[in-house]
């Protein structure tokens, strides 16, 4: 297993030569599979006092205030996170504690989590991503599950990228992932509820047109202004917030492959903009359009 080293705590501590000493710091394996596992202790001064102490769901072998501590997991169904706790004193030491975390065999639902955004707008690509203890690892794998028309626009080691459908209702749910770190099995899926997003229309009042789509010709990207609420009904700081809104400016946009290279960079003219495909190669396109300080992004497919 690749060894995981325990973030130096720094502490001053001074000898009979009156030398100040470094960083101490713990190192083993993050990881156990249900074996007997050594933690070392290092940079600590020659004489210095140390007491160990463990999470309940270790069992100590050996080592106790030495600079070597041996644990085992309490049982070989246990997983989860542990934990080693060093205490050091002595010599003129304030006293010192140093833990390191552990990760015994799979991981358990309550210590994962997926991030990402949760309210989603038709049309959009978005990033979630599976958060477990010690972060993503060599050799960890990962199984998604998503709602049932999103599709799947690419897959890293510990993230996913999905559309939303933009010419049919999607659906929604979870967006969910289990890990396999190859220490126990699969962990259980834990999920983000995703949900119909705030604002989809645009950038304040203002909604995009993007037409037609797909396309083999001309792609034609337009801002539409939305209607908006009569002046009447409107407190003073909202009817300024309104007029800011729907003041005229315009959009910037960038049209990107299945890779990430933009292949078109540009900026609207009286809120509408042209890009001619017939040259572009065959297959799924990301536009973004920024406005207004906000972002809206689409699906572009060339034919």
């Amino acid at each position: 297993m690749e060894e995981l080293q325990e973030t130096p705590q720094l502490f001053s501590c001074l000898n009979t030569c009156g030398n100040t000493s470094g960083s101490a710091s713990i190192s083993g394996d993050f990881l156990i599979c249900n074996t007997n596992e050594t933690y070392t202790l290092n940079n600590v001064q020659s004489g210095a006092n140390i007491s160990w102490s463990k999470s309940n769901n270790l069992t100590y072998l050996s080592g106790q205030a030495t600079t070597s501590y041996q644990v085992k997991p309490t049982t070989t169904s246990t997983f989860g996170v542990a934990w080693v706790e060093a205490s050091i004193s002595g010599i003129g030491c304030d006293n010192i504690v140093i833990r390191k975390e552990i990760q015994l065999s799979k991981f358990s639902t309550s210590d994962m989590s997926v991030s990402g955004t949760p309210g989603v707008c038709p049309g959009n690509w978005y990033t979630y991503y599976s958060n477990v203890p010690g972060g993503h690892q060599a050799g960890y794998t990962y199984q998604w599950i998503k709602p049932a028309n999103w599709t799947i626009q690419s897959q890293g080691q510990n993230y996913i990228t999905l559309s939303v459908p933009q010419y049919s209702q999607p659906d929604y749910g979870t967006v969910s992932a289990r890990v396999n770190n190859g220490c126990g099995g699969w962990s259980n899926y834990s999920g983000l509820t995703v949900y119909p997003g705030y604002g989809c229309g645009g950038s304040g009042y203002y909604s995009y047109s993007v037409y037609p789509n797909p396309t083999s010709g001309i792609l034609t990207i337009e801002a539409i202004r939305e209607e908006v609420p009569e002046a009447s009904v409107l407190t003073g700081s909202e009817e300024n917030a309104l007029a800011e809104s729907v003041e005229i400016e315009e959009f910037d946009y960038a049209l990107y492959d299945m890779v990430g290279s933009p292949v078109r960079i540009g900026q609207s003219s009286d809120l509408r903009s042209s890009i001619d495909t017939s040259g572009f190669k065959k297959g799924m396109y990301h536009l973004r359009i920024v406005h207004k300080g906000q972002e809206e992004t689409r699906t572009v497919i060339v034919e």
